[in-house]
């Protein structure tokens, strides 16, 4: 309803208003020219009464000629309280007329009021009502008939934009709710499927909160936490990430836990998921016992075979080059059989943690350079330079045949991947807290998948699988235990085609020697 549909209504209204209180104002000014009157004719009927009083009283003149005077007075008065009497009489019926039509006119008016009120405002807001009560039951097509004065139509318009855009947003809405229900229904199809797979997983897999109560969990875990309530890392700190190994019911497990963060970044829980490596451990066990078994049973045989090919070679100047020839490649495979069963017993005695290096004050440029003059001939049977650049680095304490064992496998490995033509350089040098040694070839190099294993036992690279490469893959694994009980490390940069850099960084104590 706008301002001129208010303003028509004051007007209106205070027509209406003055036109009451006109007809009031008549009504009062005809009620005091009645009481006036009415004065005026008691008045007049009071001295009609003194008169005749007058005349009747006992002391009154009683001569014929008084008393007709005196009825000739009472009938003047008679006659003037008549008149007025019925001058009065005229004033109210005057009064009362014209009150009569001033409330006849009042109530015309208030009647042409209330009709326009009824037509131009009732029966607009009746039809917008019955409108919104439809809307309020449902009826979204419900809309108001637009006709009538400005401000009905105005209102109408309103109120039937109102209800499209409700229509729309319902429309919206009801949009919205058949995708929110089919990704409800697509989330609890993926929950079950999740839930069936993770009860299917023979891993413990369970969900903890903050107090270390189980809420959530597969079926393997379920049945474990019935026989231990604590599967997670006791005594750690709860927002890191924990990988390590634990024993339940006499099984071993490797343990995985980390922290579940809610959208805020706070810690809701934690994480925990084993696997059962039980029969990884015994198989791993057992191997390295059989490997133990088989290298020292080999190893027997082989030094006797050795010890008489060198007897023999003591008078191969007696021989045919072709028996020479011979000898040579028995001794080399003799010896290369050798190496591999030294190997293979290194490892063993790693994994059963018999370990030992006998510390003495090593001076590693001696070391670095009667590894590279022994590896100087099998260099030259592959037409391959060999070049070593050693700086003069102090001593540390260190294991000298351990670490001429790491730089004899670096050495192996580099002139078993480098071509006829190739270069092999061994270097050494002092790194201020720390000597650095390293042997780079330009040979076949390591693909970048291959890279990341190349430290582990018996792993070799795909490259050197498909040419056929002589090896069991366990070099660079004995390199690196070498390298790191010396609280040294290993590293390793390759392009396949160009060629394969392995660094060994060995540590120095303040004093110069090793930590």
């Amino acid at each position: 309803m706008n301002r001129n549909l208010i303003t028509r209504l004051g007007t209106a209204s205070g027509v209406v208003a003055a036109l009451v209180a006109l007809v009031f104002g008549v009504l009062l000014q005809a009620v005091r020219e009645s009481d006036r009157a009415t004065d005026r004719v008691r008045a007049a009927e009071a001295l009609v009464v003194r008169e005749a009083s007058r005349a009747l009283s006992p002391t009154a003149d009683r001569s014929p000629a008084s008393r007709a005077a005196a009825l000739t007075a009472i009938r003047a008065r008679s006659r003037d309280a008549e008149r007025l009497r019925r001058d009065a009489e005229d004033d109210v019926r005057r009064a009362t007329v014209i009150g009569v039509a001033g409330m006849v006119l009042a109530t015309l008016l208030l009647f042409a009021l209330t009709s326009y009120l009824t037509r131009y405002i009732v029966v607009p807001l009746r039809r917008v009502n019955r409108a919104a009560s439809a809307l309020a039951g449902g009826d979204l097509d419900a809309r108001v008939a637009e006709e009538g004065d400005a401000e009905p139509v105005e209102l109408a318009r309103s109120f039937n934009a109102m209800a499209t855009n409700l229509q729309a947003t319902q429309a919206r809405l009801e949009e919205q709710n058949a995708a929110l229900a089919a990704e409800t229904r697509r989330i609890e199809v993926a929950s079950r499927v999740n839930r069936a797979v993770l009860d299917a997983t023979p891993d413990p897999i369970g969900l903890l909160d903050r107090d270390g109560q189980l809420v959530a969990e597969n079926a393997a875990m379920a049945t474990l936490w019935q026989r231990h309530a604590r599967v997670d890392a006791p005594g750690l700190d709860p927002d890191r990430e924990v990988r390590d190994e634990a024993v339940f019911d006499e099984r071993t497990y490797r343990r995985y836990a980390a922290p579940v963060r809610d959208s805020e970044g706070e810690r809701m829980g934690r994480l925990v998921a084993l696997h059962d490596i039980t029969s990884e451990r015994e198989s791993e066990r057992l191997k390295d016992e059989f490997f133990a078994l088989v290298s020292h049973e080999l190893r027997t045989p082989l030094t006797s075979i050795i010890g008489y090919l060198e007897l023999v070679r003591d008078e191969e100047d007696d021989l045919p080059p072709d028996a020479r020839r011979f000898l040579g490649v028995v001794d080399r495979n003799a010896n290369r059989l050798l190496r591999l069963v030294g190997d293979l017993l290194f490892v063993a005695q790693v994994e059963a943690g018999r370990l030992s290096l006998e510390r003495t004050d090593v001076t590693l440029a001696a070391v670095v350079t009667q590894s590279a003059e022994a590896a100087r001939p099998a260099a030259e049977r592959g037409r391959i330079e060999l070049g070593a650049d050693l700086a003069d680095v102090p001593a540390l304490a260190g294991d000298p045949d351990r670490l001429g064992q790491l730089v004899d496998n670096l050495l192996s490995n580099a002139l078993k991947f480098t071509p006829e033509g190739g270069h092999v350089t061994v270097a050494l040098r002092d790194d201020g807290d720390a000597a650095v040694i390293e042997v780079a070839d330009d040979g076949v190099g390591v693909p970048a998948g291959d890279q990341v294993h190349l430290f582990e036992r018996f792993y070799r690279s795909s490259n050197a699988v498909s040419a056929a490469m002589p090896g069991a893959g366990l070099g660079l694994a004995i390199c690196r235990t070498i390298a790191e009980a010396h609280h040294g490390t290993i590293a390793l940069r390759s392009t396949e085609g160009a060629g394969t850099t392995v660094t060994v960084r060995l540590p120095y104590d303040p004093s110069g020697r090793a930590s």
